[in-house]
């Protein structure tokens, strides 16, 4: 999986949305599949992961937190040691209820605890 790379688009109309979401939804554009999704209340990414559906596959995690703004999101799970935070982050990708996640392993000095942490994309 690639960068995630975000563009916005607003259209005159409802109508004239939904007909570019079902022109759009599943082109090429530069080699990569384009997917298309709406804002808000249409959307289909609901943002619907829990704590405890990270902690099942992560269970030496320390904290769980989400941010789960328009834009994208993402988890941050936070680890006590390096061991446990680079086993985790061994796994690349993982999909927890229908969703495939992106892991990224983050800088320790973005977290002045010193916890290891990782970045889930969902």
């Amino acid at each position: 999986m690639g960068n995630l790379i975000v563009c916005f688009l607003r259209f005159a109309s409802e109508e004239k949305a939904d007909a570019n979401y079902k022109t759009l939804q599943g082109k090429e554009l530069k080699g990569n599949l384009l997917n298309v999704d709406y804002l808000g209340a249409k959307s289909k990414n609901k943002g619907d992961l829990k704590t405890e559906d990270v902690l099942t596959h992560f269970p030496k995690a320390s904290k769980v937190s989400f941010n789960t703004s328009t834009v994208s999101r993402t988890a941050f799970v936070r680890f006590f040691n390096e061991e446990d935070a680079a086993k985790a982050f061994s796994l690349k990708e993982i999909e927890i209820k229908g969703h495939m996640l992106k892991l990224n392993m983050c800088p320790a000095s973005a977290f002045s605890s010193g916890n290891k942490s990782m970045l889930l994309h969902y």
